[in-house]
């Protein structure tokens, strides 16, 4: 068994690749768009990848979320994958947090479907 290291997938909305680099690195992309700040959180059912879309000190953060399960190669070189993405966005002001009536996140979760498969790569 090999263990999936390269995750293309999309949804109505949006079209997401993960990848993890044979250094452990990471790369998340959303919509031909490589994103920052990336983090990934290890949970016991899979990893959350994260990853800031927009910011700005004056205004809103956009961040996207990526449910990753463990996903093995068996006898193939890919497999069919569905999961779910989370769209977050914190409400920002320049005026300050009192200036915010309703502060807080608001969330949208999509179910994501593609596949996962194992790639060599540089790193």
């Amino acid at each position: 068994m090999i263990q999936a290291n390269d995750f293309l997938l999309s949804s109505k909305n949006s079209e997401i690749h993960f990848t993890i680099g044979m250094q452990g690195e990471f790369l998340l992309a959303l919509n031909n768009r490589a994103l920052a700040e990336l983090s990934v959180t290890g949970t016991p059912l899979s990893d959350v990848v994260s990853a800031t879309i927009t910011s700005s000190v004056d205004g809103d953060t956009e961040r996207l979320s990526l449910l990753v399960l463990p996903v093995n190669i068996i006898d193939r070189t890919s497999a069919d994958v569905q999961t779910v993405e989370i769209f977050s966005t914190h409400k920002g002001s320049i005026a300050g947090p009192s200036a915010i009536v309703c502060r807080g996140t608001t969330y949208k979760v999509e179910m994501v479907s593609g596949t996962a498969s194992s790639v060599q790569t540089l790193g």
